[in-house]
C-alpha cells in the first residue's frame, strides 16, 4: 500500500521456527521524511555493516550495523538533487574504506564512506545514468552500466573502459568472470526480415569479457530477474517460469578440443579459466607429443621448450638423442640453460653436443656470455678440460674467479709453473693460502726461488698483489704468446712493516711444502724471523712473549732441526732484506759448514726472543750429538744432575766441580752424586783426589750431608746415577783423602760435645734451684723486708701488699689489681702464652713431620721437640 512505509526485513534461512518458517532476525522502517517512498534497489555488505536502500526520489538511506543494533542508524544521502530514481548499487570494499557506486537515470556517481566520518560524493558522469536493473558491481571491481550504445565500467578513480553491445539494456548482471545482459532484440541481418519481432520477447547474452568471446546466446519471454547460485544461472520470466543454465565443466571442452587436435584453442581456455601452470603445461606436452608424432620436429621442440620448469627434462632429452635431431637437442639444452634450470648433467650434455658439432662459435658464445651465469662452472671446465679446450677452461675458471682451477689447469694440464704462480701473485692472500697450500710442493720443486719468494712476503704481511696487466692473459682471444718465454716477477720491492700489513699468514702451514727443498726452507724460515726482529712490539724487553710475537714454536724447532743436519746446506748470513737473495755456491768447505750450522743453532737457542720446544730441541741435540746445545737446555730445564752425568761419562772431573759449584746451592744433591762419583775413582786411582778433597770440604762447611752419611756413600764400591744402596763396603778405600775430612769432624764433634755438657751442667743447676725455692714457698714461712713501696718508692705504708716475687707495693699503689704484680705481671704473661703455644703445636702433627723431612739433622729436630715438652 503506498500509505505504509517501506520495511527491511532479514531473514535467516539456517534457523526456523516450529512451523519451519525462517526465523526474522531483524525488521527495520526504512524512515525518509513522513511520505513513503517507493524502494528502487538495495545493496548490501556481506556482514551486514552497511544497506544502501535506493528510493525513487533520487535519495540513498545508509543503514549502518543493521545486525548488531535494534534500531540502527539511518542516514540520508542525496544522490540526485533533480530527484531522479536510484536506478542501481554497489559496495566495494576497500583496506579502511568502502565506496559505494550509485547509478541514477542522470548520472552515476561513488560515495567514499570512512569510520567515523560523513560520506564523500564523486560525480563521475553527469551527462547519463542507466535504467533500473542496467547496473552491476563486476567482479568487486568495475561498475558496470549499461545503455543502449555500450557497456560502460566505472572504477574508484572515475570512468573506464567501455564494450559496445547492441541493443536495449533491460538486465545486467554478472556470473564467474561473466557478463549476462538481457535485451530488447533489434533487428538484424541475421534475422528474417518477415519474422515479426514480440515485444515480450528478451534477448539474453552471456559474455566471456576477458577472453572476448559469446559463452551463450539465447531468447527468453519477458525475462524479470537473472539470478546466479549454486554454480548455475538462473532466468526467471514474467509468467513465472524459471530456466537454469549449467555451464560445462573445463576438462568436458578442453577433451572435445583434444580430440579435435584443436590445441591453440585448447590452451587459451585453459588460461582463460586460471588453469595452473602445471595443467596448461601438459596441455604443451600434448601438443609437442603430437607434432613429434608428425615428425615436425622442429615445432615440437617450440612447443617442449615451453615446458620447461615443470616437465622432467629427460622425457625431452630421451626423444632427442638420436644424431640426426642433436640440433633440436642442442635448442632445448640452451632454453634450460637460460632459465637457470639446467644441472651439471644438462651442462655437461650441452657442451658434448658443442664440441661434438665442432660449433666453436656456440661454445665461445655460451662460455663468453656476459648475462648472469647460467650453467655449473665447474661442471662446463671439466667437459671442455676432457675435451681439450684448455684455453676455454683458462677463460671460464679465470672469468667466474675459480682461481684454484686456474691454477690446476696451468700445472697438471699444461705444466706451466711461471705462468701458475705468475697468477697466484695477482690474488688476495686468502686465496692465494689455499692455493698455495694445495700446488705449492710442485711450485717449489720446479720453481724454489720464486716459490720462496712469494711465500716469505705472504708470511710476513709485505704481500701486495700485482696488478692484472701483469698476471698471464686468460682470454682465448689473445695473441697466444706462451707465458714460458716469460720472466716471473713475483712482486714488487716494498718496505711494509709487519704491524701495517692486513694479513699475515702462518708460516708453519707451509713447512710440508719444502719437504725436497731443505735449503730452501732454511732460507724461507730465516727471514721470516728476520723480519719478525723488525716488529717487536712495545713493552718489556726481556719478556720472550713480547718477542717474535704471533710466531709458534713449530718454526722454532723445524728451524733448529735444519740447522742441526748435515744434509742441508747453510748460507754464510742470515736474510734481513725484504727479499731473498739466493747464494747457489755448492763449493762451501764441509768443515765450516758443519761449525756454521752448530753456531747458527746455538745462537736460536741462547737468543732470548726464541718460542721453541725446549724438551723437543734437546730431543734433537741429543740425535745429532749437539753437546753445546745439550748442556745448555738441560741448564735450562734445571736438569742439573744430567749435566753432571754428561761430565762423569766424560770424566772431566773440573767440570763436575764447576756444575756442582754453579748449581749446587739449588740443588744440593749435586754434592751428593759428585762424592759418590769421585769415592768409585779414588778407588783405582789418585787422579782426581783434589777434586775429591773439594766435595768433602764443601760438604763439611754447607753442612750438605752428616759425616755419617759422607762416610757411608765414600764407603760403596759403585755410583749409581739412581742412588741404589748398597751395603757393600770398600776395603780398598784410601784413607788418606778421608784422614782431614775425618779429623775435621771429630774436631767439631768434641767441641759439640763440650758445649752441650756446659749447657747440660747449667740447666740441671738452674732446675735444682727452681726447686729448691719451690719447696721453701711451700713449706717455710716468708720474711718479708722490703721497707719502699716498689711503685712509688716511697716508704710502705700499712696496709701494704707483698708478692711471693719478693716485690712489696702500697695498697694505694696497686689499686684494683691486688692479686698480680704489675712488674712480673708481663714476663708470666709471655710464659704462659709460651706454654699455651708449646700445647697447640704438640698437636699439629702434619708441622713436626714436615720440619723432620726439610731437616739435615733429623735427631736435633726430634730433640727440640722434647725439649719443648710437644710430646706426651
Amino acid at each position: 500500500e503506498s500509505s505504509i512505509l517501506p520495511t527491511l526485513k532479514i531473514w535467516n534461512l539456517d534457523k526456523t521456527d516450529k512451523n519451519g518458517n525462517p526465523i526474522c532476525l531483524r525488521s527495520v522502517v526504512v524512515q525518509q521524511g513522513n511520505n513513503p517512498v517507493t524502494v528502487t534497489c538495495i545493496s548490501v555488505l556481506e556482514d551486514l555493516s552497511l544497506v544502501a536502500v535506493g528510493l525513487v526520489n533520487g535519495i540513498i538511506v545508509l543503514i549502518r550495523d543493521i545486525d548488531k543494533e535494534r534500531q540502527p542508524k539511518q542516514y540520508t544521502l542525496v544522490a540526485d538533487e533533480n530527484k531522479n530514481p536510484i536506478t542501481g548499487l554497489g559496495f566495494q570494499r576497500g583496506f579502511d574504506t568502502t565506496t559505494l557506486f550509485v547509478a541514477t537515470t542522470s548520472l552515476v556517481l561513488t560515495y567514499t564512506i570512512t569510520t567515523g566520518a560523513p560520506p564523500t560524493k564523486l560525480v563521475m558522469d553527469t551527462h547519463e545514468g542507466c535504467e533500473l536493473n542496467c547496473c552491476v558491481l563486476f567482479e568487486d571491481k568495475y561498475f558496470a552500466v549499461g545503455r543502449p550504445e555500450a557497456v560502460y565500467f566505472f572504477e574508484q578513480e572515475g570512468i573506464g573502459p567501455c564494450s559496445v553491445f547492441e541493443g536495449k539494456k533491460r538486465i545486467l548482471a554478472w556470473f564467474r568472470g561473466y557478463l549476462i545482459i538481457v535485451s530488447t532484440p533489434t533487428p538484424t541481418n541475421t534475422i528474417n526480415k518477415s519474422h515479426i519481432l514480440n515485444e515480450n520477447e528478451n534477448e539474453l547474452h552471456i559474455y566471456d569479457l576477458k577472453n572476448k568471446y559469446s559463452a551463450f546466446d539465447g531468447r527468453f519471454m519477458s525475462v524479470s530477474q537473472v539470478l546466479s547460485e549454486w554454480g548455475s544461472i538462473f532466468v526467471l520470466q514474467a509468467d513465472g517460469k524459471l530456466f537454469q543454465l549449467e555451464e560445462k565443466d573445463t576438462q568436458t571442452k578442453l577433451d572435445t578440443l583434444f580430440k579435435r587436435s584443436l590445441f591453440p584453442a585448447a590452451i587459451a581456455l585453459a588460461r582463460s579459466k586460471q588453469y595452473d601452470y602445471n595443467a596448461i603445461t601438459d596441455i604443451f606436452r600434448k601438443y609437442g607429443d603430437h607434432l613429434y608424432s608428425k615428425d615436425d620436429y622442429d615445432a615440437a621442440m617450440k612447443q617442449y621448450c615451453r615446458t620447461i620448469g615443470r616437465l622432467e627434462p629427460s622425457y625431452v632429452i630421451r626423444k632427442f638423442l638420436d644424431s640426426s635431431r642433436i640440433y633440436n637437442l642442442t635448442t632445448y639444452l640452451e632454453a634450460l640453460h637460460e632459465k637457470q634450470l639446467a644441472n651439471s648433467e644438462h651442462t655437461t650434455l650441452l657442451l658434448n653436443c658443442y664440441t661434438k658439432l665442432k660449433d666453436v662459435d656456440k661454445l665461445n658464445k655460451f662460455l663468453k656470455t656476459s648475462a648472469e651465469l647460467k650453467y655449473d662452472v665447474d661442471t662446463a671446465i671439466r667437459v671442455v678440460r676432457q675435451a681439450g679446450y684448455f684455453e676455454h677452461a683458462l677463460y671460464l675458471a679465470k672469468k667466474h674467479n675459480e682461481h684454484e682451477m686456474y691454477v690446476k689447469i696451468l700445472i697438471e694440464d699444461i705444466s706451466d709453473y711461471k705462468a701458475g704462480l705468475e697468477y697466484i701473485s695477482t690474488l688476495q692472500s686468502n686465496d692465494a693460502e689455499r692455493i698455495l697450500k694445495k700446488y705449492g710442493k710442485d711450485l717449489v720443486n720446479a720453481l724454489p726461488e720464486q716459490t720462496t719468494d712469494l711465500l716469505s712476503l705472504l708470511c710476513t704481511g709485505s704481500y701486495n698483489p700485482v696488478s692484472e696487466s701483469r698476471s698471464r692473459a686468460a682470454s682465448f682471444a689473445d695473441d697466444g704468446t706462451n707465458s714460458n718465454n716469460t720472466t716471473v716477477n713475483i712482486h714488487p720491492q716494498v718496505q711494509r712493516s709487519w704491524r701495517e700489513t692486513k694479513v699475515r699468514l702462518m708460516p708453519e702451514d707451509f713447512i710440508s711444502l719444502f719437504v725436497s727443498q731443505p735449503k730452501w726452507l732454511t732460507k724461507f724460515l730465516e727471514f721470516v724471523l728476520s723480519e719478525n726482529e723488525k716488529a717487536v712490539p712495545e713493552g718489556p724487553t726481556n719478556s720472550r712473549e713480547n718477542m717474535h710475537f704471533g710466531l709458534s714454536p713449530i718454526i722454532y724447532n723445524t728451524l733448529l732441526e735444519l740447522y742441526l743436519r748435515a744434509d742441508v746446506q747453510h748460507s754464510s748470513n742470515p736474510l734481513s732484506s725484504n727479499t731473498i737473495n739466493v747464494n747457489n755456491n755448492n763449493n762451501d768447505n764441509n768443515t765450516n759448514n758443519n761449525n756454521e750450522r752448530f753456531d747458527k743453532a746455538m745462537a736460536l737457542l741462547t737468543d732470548a726472543r726464541s718460542r721453541y720446544d725446549e724438551d723437543h730441541a734437546l730431543v734433537l741435540a741429543e740425535m745429532h750429538d749437539f753437546k753445546a746445545g745439550k748442556l745448555y737446555l738441560l741448564a735450562r730445564l734445571r736438569q742439573y744432575e744430567q749435566i753432571l752425568y754428561h761430565y762423569m761419562d766424560n770424566n772431566d772431573y773440573d767440570s763436575i766441580i764447576e756444575v756442582c759449584n754453579k748449581y749446587g746451592d739449588k740443588d744440593p744433591n749435586l754434592w751428593t752424586r759428585a762424592l759418590s762419583y769421585f769415592s768409585c775413582k779414588q778407588n783405582k786411582s789418585k787422579d782426581c783426589e783434589r777434586q775429591f778433597k773439594t766435595v768433602l770440604t764443601t760438604i763439611s762447611r754447607d753442612s750438605i750431608l752428616p759425616a755419617v752419611s759422607v762416610i757411608d756413600i765414600a764407603c760403596r764400591t759403585k755410583p749409581s746415577r739412581q742412588m741404589q744402596t748398597t751395603s757393600n763396603s770398600n776395603s780398598t778405600l784410601l784413607l788418606g783423602s778421608m784422614k782431614e775430612f775425618l779429623l775435621d769432624k771429630f774436631e767439631d764433634w768434641n767441641k759439640e760435645s763440650e758445649e752441650e755438657n756446659d749447657g747440660i751442667r747449667f740447666f740441671e743447676k738452674s732446675t735444682n734451684d727452681m726447686k729448691d725455692e719451690i719447696e721453701n714457698l711451700t713449706k717455710a714461712a716468708r720474711l718479708f723486708k722490703n721497707q719502699k713501696c716498689v711503685q712509688c718508692g716511697g716508704d710502705l705504708d700499712s696496709p701494704a701488699v707483698h708478692f711471693l716475687c719478693d716485690h712489696s707495693y702500697d695498697q694505694r699503689c696497686l689499686g684494683e689489681n691486688e692479686k698480680e704484680c704489675p712488674l712480673c705481671i708481663k714476663e708470666m704473661k709471655r710464659m704462659f702464652e709460651v706454654m699455651r703455644n708449646l700445647e697447640q703445636s704438640a698437636r699439629h702433627h702434619d708441622v713436626f713431620f714436615k720440619q723432620l723431612r726439610g731437616s739435615n739433622d733429623g735427631f736435633k729436630t726430634v730433640a727440640e721437640y722434647f725439649g719443648r715438652a710437644a710430646f706426651t
